[in-house]
């Protein structure tokens, strides 16, 4: 499934990382505006013919944590109306 540019432009609001598939344990998320999270940020890391894609969670000015993409199972964005 292709995503739209208008959508990927538009601010992160959350993400979910997958099922870690061990028992007792469940899938880390991070939400703007919960637990200290004040943006959440996609960056490519450019290796010239390929590139790996992390999602940066700050809490204020501090980079909180990076997500790995091939991690994380949902990305939901800012819809327009917000």
């Amino acid at each position: 499934m292709r995503v739209q540019d208008d959508v990927v432009s538009r601010p992160i609001q959350r993400v979910c990382c997958v099922e870690p598939m061990r028992e007792g344990e469940i899938p880390v998320g991070y939400a703007v505006g919960y637990e200290g999270v004040t943006r959440i940020k996609r960056v490519t890391e450019d290796f010239g013919q390929y590139g790996i894609v992390w999602f940066q969670v700050w809490k204020g000015e501090h980079a909180y944590c990076e997500l790995n993409a091939i991690n994380v199972s949902e990305v939901v964005y800012k819809s327009k109306e917000d």
